[in-house]
């Protein structure tokens, strides 16, 4: 409906609050027509005619989807166009090799690692994980850790701090403890 229309029949109804709204778009349709604000047929049935031939569609193409706009998204569409590859949204079927998928696994748990990584702030590791250092100097590192605490994490984290300092660091303890007596 036109504006002028609409407007015009709010104008009538506050001036005449007992007319019926129907009434007011009535006249209001009519005084549009007179002023040449909308075009001849509007509002007649034979206007209106017109207009459903010219803009309806068969039920069938509008009610069928939830997503009558045929918009291209993955939560609309009925089959998704990308896939989640762990860092990004990659289309299907562009040629991605296992290779590249495994790395792009790998990237998002050390993301993902990195994330959780720092419960004691300060240290000299923070932004680093245990794939960054020996695998073994990390074991024996977690296992001496664990003798002043009881969290795993924690535990690893200071492993981190220690041989970001000294990558040996646990190898030389273990001999200097060994040369003193000390034993676990």
């Amino acid at each position: 409906m036109p504006a002028w229309i609409h407007n015009r029949a709010e104008h009538l109804l506050a001036k005449n609050p007992s007319m019926s709204k129907s009434t007011a778009f009535a006249i209001a349709t009519q005084q549009s027509h007179k002023m040449g604000k909308t075009p001849k047929g509007y509002g007649t049935a034979q206007g209106k005619r017109e207009a459903r031939a010219k803009y309806d569609k068969p039920r069938k193409e509008y009610v069928r989807s939830a997503n009558p706009g045929g918009l291209e998204t993955p939560k609309l569409s009925d089959k998704p166009k990308t896939k989640w590859t762990g860092k990004r949204l990659v289309k299907k079927g562009s040629a991605m090799t296992k290779e590249a998928m495994s790395a792009m696994r790998r990237e998002f748990i050390e993301i993902d690692l990195l994330k959780h990584a720092d419960s004691i702030p300060g240290g000299k590791a923070d932004k680093k994980t245990d794939k960054d250092f020996d695998k073994k100097q990390m074991a024996m590192g977690e296992k001496v850790e664990l003798e002043h605490t009881d969290d795993k994490k924690k535990a690893r984290e200071i492993s981190r701090d220690h041989l970001e300092e000294i990558p040996d660091y646990y190898t030389r303890l273990k001999k200097m403890e060994e040369g003193a007596g000390v034993s676990h």
